[in-house]
């Protein structure tokens, strides 16, 4: 098997050469092509899938968007499981797959999006240890045949098997299929229904050159009197001479008029015919067209942009499954032999994060009580965590005032860093970021409000010790100083009747003005905002 596989690559296939189809193409001859190619005679088709990617720009560009979109994403591998043997030959795969000679690999099997199919023959060589793949050679599909009865069997056309095939050697062959869509290889392919729109735009392209020919010229109409009918050509030629030498010579009985051409104007509708064509070849490789072509506004060219994304992560996933399949399974089998697992290519598909987004939405988030751990806010962003040492970047200065403790009011010293207010940030800075965070999105709910109203509360009760020990305090003093119940039920009897018992309130009376003024304050500004 392995001689078979050491085989130095196609040595008796026929020319490359092939007739132009797009030259005689008509409706009736693209539907003969089509159909020949669904029962398994694909030649002619495959042939006019390669011109249409040669002959059409718009169908190139877009067919090239997309193929790049893949083969510019950086290839991984990922171990089956953690142990050190794994790991070690994931490495091994890891440094074939960044080798030079596979940089065009992902380009060569991305062919089979518009054929429905691509090979990729790998040249292997062998040293006293290893095995390695010299280099890859993309094949053309007109190198290939199908089987007759089922037509899902790729077979390699040979000087001895032009018809049917040779089945193609083990371990030699990187076959791609894309599921583009459910059925047989050759239907699916992208240049099957592209046709249709690339036959339609050169029948187009040629009406508006040939108007574009005559365009702008005055009609030419000769006039020459019955009896003259016998020389009737020789005043079509001296018309048709108008059109090219500008000079002519009649007889004096006829007569030539020129009608001007002005209102004459058809260029419009070929160019729409071509950017409706267009536009269709767009949706079928790209899924939209705002990218390709003009878009109506940012927000639908973003929403059409998701869209490629989905098909580029769709297309990648295609690849990489081939590309383990076909590669790294047998490069690991010729090497290492066989294993239980094996490792696997991988691409990062995600769609790019808007990270202004994500740290507005973040700030909110923080601003409003949330939690969220630095690190996994640094991975989204893509940052690394910083090394000991590291020069690092350091907040705004508003920031950092927000964050400073609150100054005394009676005294204007900042306030100490006690237990209790250590890392807690006060109702009024809290509904000033708030309103700072929200401003941009609109009218906010009186919810937020109350939020903040009862985050006030929680504040002002958390100190209830102080108010206690001037006030409720003195009483449980003086009950707890009585000699008998009937004593200390004659101090509370006296209280209720406000006889001889004089508490001081004027701690409390401070701290419920305080309270009701901020209230006040917050209630003003939340109007003001029309929150």
């Amino acid at each position: 098997m392995l001689g078979e596989v050491a085989r130095p690559g196609i040595t008796d296939l026929r020319s490359p050469y092939r007739e132009s189809v797009s030259d005689w193409l008509k409706p009736a001859d693209l539907a003969r092509i089509m159909r020949d190619a669904i029962n398994g005679d694909a030649e002619s088709y495959l042939t006019l899938a390669e011109e249409m990617e040669e002959r059409e720009p718009h169908y190139r560009s877009v067919l090239g968007t997309r193929k790049l979109a893949v083969s510019g994403l950086e290839i991984n591998v990922e171990a089956p499981t953690d142990s050190a043997h794994d790991k070690a030959i994931a490495d091994d795969v890891e440094k074939l797959l960044r080798r030079p000679d596979a940089e065009g690999l992902v380009t060569d099997l991305m062919d089979g999006v518009s054929k429905g199919f691509a090979n990729v023959e790998i040249l292997w060589e062998r040293d006293l240890k290893r095995w390695e793949p010299r280099c890859y050679e993309w094949r053309s599909p007109r190198h290939f045949v199908w089987d007759k009865q089922t037509i899902s069997e790729c077979r390699l056309r040979t000087m001895r098997e032009p018809m049917n095939g040779e089945e193609l050697a083990p371990y030699k062959w990187l076959q791609h299929r894309p599921k583009l869509a459910s059925g047989v290889p050759l239907r699916t392919g992208l240049a099957m229904p592209a046709a249709v729109a690339y036959m339609a735009k050169r029948y187009t392209v040629a009406d508006w050159l040939t108007f574009l020919d005559v365009y702008g010229m005055p009609i030419r109409v000769g006039k020459f009197p019955a009896s003259m009918a016998k020389q009737k050509k020789d005043l079509l030629r001296a018309v048709q001479s108008l059109g090219t030498d500008a000079a002519a010579v009649i007889p004096e009985e006829m007569t030539i008029e020129l009608l001007e051409s002005s209102g004459r104007s058809g260029g419009p509708l070929f160019c729409e015919s071509a950017e409706y064509w267009d536009k269709q070849i767009s949706k079928i490789v790209l899924g939209q067209t705002m990218s390709s072509d003009d878009g109506a506004s940012l927000a639908q060219s973003k929403t059409h942009e998701r869209v490629r994304f989905d098909i580029r992560a769709a297309d990648g996933r295609h690849v990489m499954a081939t590309i383990t399949r076909d590669l790294i399974v047998p490069f690991v089998i010729l090497n290492y032999g066989p294993q239980d697992q094996y490792p696997r290519a991988l691409v990062d598909t995600k769609e790019p994060e808007d990270v202004t987004a994500l740290l507005a939405n973040v700030k909110i988030f923080v601003d409003l009580g949330g939690k969220v751990q630095m690190s996994e806010v640094r991975d989204r962003m893509g940052l690394s965590e910083p090394e000991e040492g590291a020069e690092l970047l350091q907040p705004s200065a508003k920031i950092v005032a927000d964050a400073a403790p609150e100054p005394d009011p009676a005294t204007n010293v900042p306030k100490p860093d006690t237990g209790a207010a250590r890392g807690k940030v006060s109702a009024r800075t809290q509904l000033a970021r708030v309103l700072d965070a929200l401003s941009a999105f609109g009218p906010r709910p009186a919810q937020v409000v109350s939020d903040v109203l009862d985050e006030l509360t929680d504040e002002d009760l958390a100190d209830w010790q102080p108010l206690l020990d001037g006030t409720v305090g003195e009483l449980l003093a003086r009950i707890q100083a009585a000699e008998s119940f009937s004593e200390a039920a004659d101090i509370v009897e006296r209280l209720a009747n406000d006889k001889g018992v004089v508490l001081d309130l004027s701690s409390f009376t401070a701290a419920l003005s305080r309270s009701t003024f901020r209230a006040r304050g917050i209630g003003d500004a939340t109007d003001e905002v029309s929150l």
